[in-house]
């Protein structure tokens, strides 16, 4: 049995808006990829299973979000 606090997850929010120029009336979406496994180098590089996730529109993305968790710790929260 696999206990959670061993396992790495990283996770990736690309928050989204959709402007004028585009076609849209700043309608807001995100995309929030999942990536888990039990090496954070795998986990880091999303090369492993990655489990997807659309909230709202698909637009231009404006910012993103990434987040290193080993169990219920946060090793780093980066913002670009």
């Amino acid at each position: 049995m696999i206990n959670s606090s061993n396992l790495f997850k990283m996770t990736e929010i690309e928050h989204m808006q959709n402007p004028p120029s585009c076609g849209g009336n700043w309608e807001c979406g995100s995309v929030t990829r999942v990536c888990i496994s039990r090496s954070p180098k795998i986990a880091v590089a999303m090369a492993g299973d990655i489990t997807v996730r659309y909230d709202g529109v698909d637009g231009v993305p404006i910012l993103r979000q990434r987040v290193l968790t080993r169990g219920t710790k946060v090793l780093f929260d980066k913002w670009d």
